[in-house]
């Protein structure tokens, strides 16, 4: 297993409901803020409807070598909510 960091997303609604959205892997902290950044500054000054947005701050995971190989390649991965519950099942992400 290797290190990641983690970042958790939830999506928000207009009638102040939320429900959460998965997470972002990403091989280091500079790939973390850049990922964040570059997600924020693509919205435009008007609140949707509905949104995502990060939760808390990044943490330490530990990770499967399957999920290691695809990371260092790409840097940043986006999982969904049923992705991640099922990685988090199959121990192929584990607390730090």
């Amino acid at each position: 297993m290797r290190l990641a960091i983690i970042q958790i997303w939830e999506e928000s609604f207009s009638d102040n409901s939320i429900s959460p959205d998965g997470c972002t892997l990403h091989i280091d902290k500079e790939y973390r803020n850049r990922y964040v950044e570059n997600f924020y500054n693509n919205r435009t000054e008007e609140v949707p409807d509905t949104y995502e947005r990060i939760v808390g701050r990044e943490s330490f995971v530990k990770i499967s070598e399957e999920l290691w190989d695809i990371l260092s390649i790409n840097k940043n991965i986006r999982i969904t909510e049923v992705e991640f519950n099922n990685l988090i099942g199959f121990k192929k992400i584990k607390q730090a």
